[in-house]
């Protein structure tokens, strides 16, 4: 019988580069497909070093296997859909063979709880508009597409969810992404012209 899945805040006996480890296992996968996510590079010490002073690290363990892991961070901000503190999660990772079992759904609902705890009403995740796993878990689990931006690094999608419900109906969300995402792409193709 298989032990439970639990999802814990990061132990002393779990080092950083044991997270390190995961995360880079379970970004695999995307590496091969040429989604290089810049965290998925970062070492323990890195990750350790980010996340410090205010961040957390939580792990989804099964008996003493880390399983998965992701990080919160309180940042404040100004986005079109409002202001304020929100809960950034980031690191997240879940390694291949326990994708598809709730895992990172668990590890999502974990920062929804230390949101609701802090009396904070957002969660904001990014990830690569082509990390369509990730995109899916988080459509699923409530979260939508708030904008689209194209970094020096690579294209970020980025999803938030309320926690006491969206402020607006989905068709905002959509039009907003979806103009967010032709502007900023209409843009990163006029540069590459103006280049040449």
């Amino acid at each position: 019988m298989e032990e439970a899945i639990q999802i814990i805040e990061k132990p002393d006996w779990v080092s950083w580069e044991d997270i390190h480890n995961v995360i880079w296992l379970s970004h695999k996968t995307n590496r091969e497909r040429g989604i290089n996510m810049i965290h998925a590079a970062f070492s323990g010490k890195e990750i350790e070093d980010y996340l410090a002073p205010t961040g957390k690290m939580y792990l989804a363990i099964q008996g003493s296997r880390v399983i998965g892991v992701i990080a919160s961070k309180e940042k404040k901000a100004k986005f079109w859909f409002g202001t304020g503190v929100f809960v950034y999660c980031c690191f997240a990772a879940v390694l291949p063979e326990f994708r598809g079992k709730g895992v990172y759904g668990a590890l999502m609902k974990q920062q929804e709880r230390i949101a609701s705890l802090k009396g904070i009403d957002k969660v904001l995740l990014n990830t690569h508009p082509n990390n369509t796993r990730v995109i899916a878990a988080a459509l699923k689990n409530g979260y939508k597409k708030v904008s689209y931006t194209e970094g020096n690094d690579c294209p970020w999608v980025y999803l938030v969810k309320w926690v006491n419900g969206a402020p607006y109906p989905d068709y905002v969300f959509n039009a907003m992404y979806g103009s967010m995402k032709t502007l900023r792409m209409t843009r990163k193709r006029m540069l590459k012209l103006l280049k040449k």
